[in-house]
Order: structure tokens, then C-alpha cells, then sequence
């Protein structure tokens, strides 16, 4: 897996810039929720402060996949983290290791139950791959549709 890193000397000649595209399996996800999508790009500027800590700030872009929650297909889900900071205290490591915080900052911005976009309809159209097929059944527990199916069951005495 791909490291962001930073080396400590480097910074203490004054603030370094970092600007990266990482590969899309960078994430590491592959479950049934969320898979690795597109690349992830990292613009980061490091800076020694004046009690030496380092301070790394920026924006982090990704563009992972989610499975939806209402059609059931793979949609781009895509994430900007525009405020990122993360300190570094003394004692300095001699390396940076920015990796698992900006991996854990991208997964933590993941929804629980993802939709398409519009999904819910609140714009009028279906979500961008939402076409849940129609059907008799009225998708709400109050339909009489959907009870009429439990008329059916026979149950032995």
C-alpha cells in the first residue's frame, strides 16, 4: 500500500508541500457496503510551529464506491476533506506517517446506508441509477398490497 509520508528534517527548512495522486485500491475497501473507487489525490503543506511540533494541513479528495441502499447498484461516492489538520508533538518521529490518519479521515465520511443521488426523490427525479422496478405491491407497510400476499400462507393445525 501506498505511503504519504514526511520526512521531520525536511520540514525544519522550512514548510514542505506535498501533492500526490495515490492509487484507487489505497483505502483498501472491499466489503459488500464500499470498494475502492477512483484515485485518491492529497495536496498537504507541513509547517514547524514555534514550540516544534509540526502542523500538516490541506485537502484530501477521493472518489470511493457505495453500494445503495434502495437499488442496490455501485455508485461513485465522491468525498472532499477540506479543512485537514494533524499535529505532530515533540518528540518528532524521523518520518511522518500521514497514512492511516488520512485513510481513517476519508472512511469516517463514508455514509452507514448510502443512496444514489436522489434517491429519496426529493427532487422529483429517481436517483442517477435508482430504478427500483414497479410493482403492484405499494412499498410501505400501511398498503394493503402488501399484506394480501400473508392471505396466501396456509397454516397446518
Amino acid at each position: 500500500m501506498s505511503k504519504i509520508e514526511i520526512k521531520t528534517h525536511e520540514v525544519r527548512d522550512g514548510p514542505v508541500r506535498l501533492e500526490r495522486t495515490l492509487p484507487k485500491d489505497f483505502l483498501g475497501l472491499d466489503d459488500s457496503s464500499a470498494r475502492d473507487g477512483g484515485k485518491v489525490r492529497v495536496r498537504l503543506e507541513a509547517q514547524l510551529d514555534t514550540e516544534g511540533s509540526v502542523l500538516v494541513t490541506g485537502k484530501v479528495w477521493a472518489r470511493p464506491q457505495v453500494h445503495c441502499g434502495k437499488c442496490a447498484q455501485w455508485v461513485d461516492y465522491p468525498i472532499e476533506l477540506e479543512n485537514v489538520a494533524i499535529l505532530f508533538e515533540k518528540p518528532l518521529p524521523s518520518v511522518l506517517d500521514l497514512t492511516e490518519t488520512i485513510r481513517e479521515s476519508i472512511l469516517l465520511e463514508l455514509p452507514m446506508v448510502a443512496q444514489c443521488a436522489s434517491a429519496d426523490g426529493s427532487d422529483g427525479q429517481p436517483g442517477k441509477q435508482c430504478e427500483v422496478p414497479k410493482s403492484g405491491a405499494t412499498p410501505t407497510l400501511r398498503g394493503k398490497e402488501t399484506w394480501s400476499a400473508l392471505d396466501d400462507i396456509k397454516l397446518e393445525e
